[in-house]
């Protein structure tokens, strides 16, 4: 399994054993039932070292669907909240999470005509480095 996909794992795995939610994070489509969903988006290097070790962001969108605006909203907030104040971040033997930043704060996208969901949005950025050869 790659380093970013191992990463993004642990991340989402943390936030769902640490934080008490409506529901769990499913990465991949937000559900038609609702939910809170992760999705990894084009990322990039921010810098690449002379052991070709890299510094990159994952940016990873955030998802949140339920009947009570309130609940859609404050799980994101709860989510970009609690992995922007973090001082210790997960670590492998090829990668090393360096920080998380909220790119873009809880934002609201559409109220569903059919079930009458509210549908909100977050941007948080996972910052790591990804070790070069040895």
């Amino acid at each position: 399994m790659s380093a970013q996909t191992t990463l993004f794992g642990a991340v989402i795995d943390e936030v769902n054993d640490s934080l008490n939610l409506f529901g769990k994070v499913e990465v991949g489509q937000l559900k038609p039932q609702g939910g809170i969903s992760a999705e990894i988006e084009a990322g990039y290097a921010d810098a690449t070292y002379m052991d070709k070790g890299t510094l990159q962001v994952m940016p990873v969108l955030l998802l949140s669907k339920h009947k009570v605006q309130k609940q859609a909203a404050d799980a994101l907030f709860e989510i970009c909240n609690y992995l922007s104040r973090k001082t210790e971040y997960s670590s492998g033997i090829d990668w090393e999470i360096t920080t998380i930043r909220t790119a873009t704060t809880p934002n609201f996208v559409d109220k569903e005509q059919s079930g009458g969901c509210y549908i909100y949005s977050a941007i948080v950025n996972i910052e790591f480095y990804l070790r070069g050869v040895n």
